[in-house]
């Protein structure tokens, strides 16, 4: 039985504890460019309690039934 190499994960971080400095900016654009062009698979976690990454990666509507049936 054949098995398949072992990937191991990379994690990319983006901190910064003035707001307004393009964290989610870059964030979300970075993941996309991953997903999108390199074809990779791409988990973002989204820390902040404004969850604008959400709105972003899940769109406003889908985050905002969301919430209202399971909460942030």
């Amino acid at each position: 039985m054949a098995t398949s190499p072992k990937v191991t994960p990379k994690v990319i971080s983006f901190v910064n504890l003035k707001g307004g400095v393009g964290k989610t900016t870059l964030a979300v654009s970075y993941a996309s460019y991953l997903g999108k062009t390199l074809k990779k698979r791409v988990l973002v976690v989204d820390l902040d309690p404004q969850t604008n990454t959400s709105f972003w990666v899940m769109g406003f509507n889908e985050w905002k039934d969301h919430e209202s049936k399971k909460g942030t």
